[in-house]
């Protein structure tokens, strides 16, 4: 699964159409269904019916969606750490990237987690 893949759900989610999406990425109509056709493919179910008039989600596209708003937002903020971090901006650094059970976790020292 890409980041590619759930930042272009992600737009078609909000945009409610594929050309509206596409036109909001910067990306070609046919790339947009392929990002969207590959995270259904690889997920094994369908996240949008189509219609004559744009799209709509199916329940299981509600839910992937919110997930991946989660995921797209922990990595932007991952990549705002790394990039304080990295060019001196503060003193956060991560100090454990897993639970217990090892599903996803992040906790950074100046307070701010993200769990998956």
């Amino acid at each position: 699964m890409e980041l590619m893949h759930l930042e272009t759900f992600v737009c078609v989610f909000r945009t409610g159409t594929l050309t509206g999406a596409a036109r909001a990425l910067h990306y070609s109509q046919p790339t947009v269904t392929s990002h969207v056709q590959t995270l259904e493919r690889q997920l094994g179910v369908s996240l949008l019916e189509r219609k004559s008039f744009g799209v709509s989600p199916t329940p299981a596209g509600r839910h992937v969606y919110g997930a991946a708003v989660a995921i797209l937002s922990l990595v932007a903020a991952l990549r705002d750490q790394v990039e304080s971090v990295t060019h001196g901006r503060n003193n956060a650094e991560v100090i454990d990237i897993t639970d217990a059970k090892g599903a996803p976790y992040i906790l950074l020292s100046d307070g701010v987690t993200g769990e998956g």
